[in-house]
This record gives C-alpha cells, sequence and structure tokens, in this order.
C-alpha cells in the first residue's frame, strides 16, 4: 500500500526536524549507515575466517598442531564476527 502525498510530506517533515534536533541520531538510525556497518562487519568476518582457512593449511603442510589449532579459532572467531554476532 503506497502512501499518500500528504503521508509523505508528513514523513519528510518529521525526519527533517529529527535530522535538526538531533543530527547523531539521525545518522545513526539511516538505513545506509546500518546496510555500511553490517557490510563491513561481514567483509571483516570473512578476512578473519579465510586467515585462520590459510594458517590451518599452512599447519598441515608444516605439520604444526599448535597453528593448526590457532588457526581453526581464528576461521570460527571470523564466523563470529561476520555471521552470528549480527542480531
Amino acid at each position: 500500500m503506497e502512501l499518500s502525498p500528504f503521508e509523505k510530506i508528513e514523513l519528510d517533515r518529521i525526519a527533517k526536524g529529527l535530522e535538526s534536533e538531533d543530527p547523531k541520531l539521525a545518522t545513526l538510525l539511516s538505513m545506509t549507515n546500518l546496510q555500511r556497518h553490517r557490510w563491513k562487519r561481514t567483509r571483516r568476518g570473512l578476512l578473519a575466517a579465510l586467515a585462520g582457512l590459510a594458517l590451518l593449511l599452512m599447519s598441515f603442510r608444516l605439520g604444526n598442531v599448535p597453528l593448526g589449532t590457532i588457526g581453526f579459532m581464528v576461521m570460527g572467531g571470523g564466523y563470529l564476527l561476520g555471521h552470528a554476532l549480527h542480531r
């Protein structure tokens, strides 16, 4: 259901009032800011998981069990950072 022209005008007026009254809150609540923040977390998590995978594979090549354990933990941390903690 589409908004009527009057409702659109009223929403614009409320949004401009919020921006002028509290610009920090308006920036925090803007959808593009939330999406950008979520994408940053996802990207960081993915990079951490890939770094952990690289450490894990390197540990197999070197036969170094502690390095593999660290790689596995970094992969898990990357998953948590990028996916599970979004909520």
